[in-house]
């Protein structure tokens, strides 16, 4: 094993390297998630469903947005493991093959009951994979409002794999960018050794400040409130048999 001689410089340069992404993203899809989070909150307000998507590691931001505390209610995270076979969830994510099936997109979207009133986030770093693509193109054909989050650089510097050679923004109704480099992996630690993927911690920003948008513009409505942490205890008003103080 080699012996360890990391110390605080390198960690620290590292670091800001991705956090220098963060900011660049904050800085430039400011306007977008504005207008997303206008659309949104929109579609909610008429009692439309919010679905997300992603295969592979995007997993891990659709989920991102479901059941999350301060978040909002009835987020449903749809994933191609939804229509099986069951097996470990490394695996799931270590295999890209269900992500290149064109056939598991509209099942997954009946297995869900997608309809035009709904809106879908796909996630997906190079909007490139068949089941990506047909999953937005059926949606957006739908009515469905489709929003996705993907890394542009990535994209621009792949082809499609889509029969129809469209990407996944071709049918996007509105289009974020994690300003992530091609591959996803950012920093350099060593000469041509890339590591440090960035997508998960930029798009995990991205997609909680279109939750705080939406919730800040629905937060008026009767009726409407936001997910509680299931780990807090209950406060004086929620506690069975006694009332507000």
């Amino acid at each position: 094993m080699a012996e360890s001689s990391i110390g605080p410089g390198p960690l620290d340069q590292w670091g800001r390297t991705l956090l220098d992404l963060a900011r660049t993203a904050l800085d430039q899809e400011a306007a977008a998630l504005a207008q997303a989070a206008q659309a949104v909150a929109e579609r909610l307000a008429a009692g439309g469903r919010l679905l997300t998507f992603g295969a592979g590691h995007s997993w891990c931001l659709a989920a991102e947005l479901c059941s999350r505390a301060g978040g909002l209610p009835g987020v449903v995270a749809m994933s191609l493991a939804d229509l099986g076979p069951a097996r470990d969830q490394w695996l799931q994510l270590a295999d890209s093959g269900p992500e290149r099936d064109l056939a598991l997109a509209a099942p997954l979207l009946a297995h869900h009951r997608v309809t035009a009133g709904d809106v879908l986030i796909v996630v997906s770093n190079s909007g490139r994979n068949q089941a990506v693509v047909e999953l937005a193109r059926l949606a957006h054909q739908s009515g469905c409002l489709v929003v996705a989050l993907v890394a542009r650089a990535h994209l621009a510097a792949v082809a499609s794999r889509h029969p129809s050679g469209t990407k996944l923004t071709a049918w996007a109704d509105l289009v974020l960018d994690n300003h992530g480099r091609p591959g996803d992996a950012a920093v350099e630690v060593a000469p041509g050794r890339w590591a440090g993927a960035s997508s998960t911690m930029v798009g995990a920003l991205l997609l909680q400040l279109l939750d705080c948008a939406v919730v800040s513009l629905l937060a008026g409505r009767d009726g409407f409130d936001t997910l509680r942490s299931a780990n807090l205890d209950p406060g004086p008003a929620e506690r069975p048999g006694r009332g507000p103080a």
